[in-house]
């Protein structure tokens, strides 16, 4: 079994480092949008968002959004590929956010058809939340993992 634990823990580290990062910068920007001036997530000072109105900030939430989105899908599969000798995690995190990408674009597609945002709004959180965690790649380690310890046991 081959698993490259110094690389999967740097992957890991970056993927806690990323969920807390866009955690914080979101909740400031809500909070900022709210008119809030205090509020609990205030761990890092991003006070330079506080010169921007509203509808900017509504719009730099959705650019975000792709950002971390691509930064999550990256760190996610490229730290199965180069942690494990099996291309199966790599491949099977590719499919899963290409299933949850499929979903969000018919989602988003259906918003034309007569839908209101706050229709899909919930639906697309939730998309969002399981791209924007490490559990992906927590769980997909997990399993392959396994795999490999019962694989190794059976022989």
């Amino acid at each position: 079994m081959v698993v490259r634990w110094k690389i999967w823990f740097l992957f890991l580290l970056l993927l806690f480092a990323g969920s807390y990062l866009r955690e914080v910068t979101f909740l400031s920007i809500n909070a900022i949008i709210k008119g809030e001036t205090q509020f609990y997530a205030k761990t890092i000072e991003i006070s330079f968002l506080q010169n921007y109105s509203p509808a900017f900030l509504t719009k730099l939430k959705v650019i975000l959004t792709a950002l971390f989105s691509f930064l999550f899908i990256l760190l996610s599969t490229l730290g199965l590929k180069l942690s494990f000798k099996q291309k199966y995690p790599h491949q099977l995190a590719l499919f899963i956010y290409g299933i949850l990408g499929l979903i969000g674009g018919i989602t988003l597609f259906s918003y034309f058809f007569d839908f209101s945002f706050e229709t899909i709004y919930l639906l697309l959180r939730t998309l969002i939340g399981w791209i924007h965690n490490p559990l992906l790649y927590i769980l997909l380690s997990i399993a392959s993992f396994s795999a490999e310890v019962l694989k190794k046991t059976e022989n």
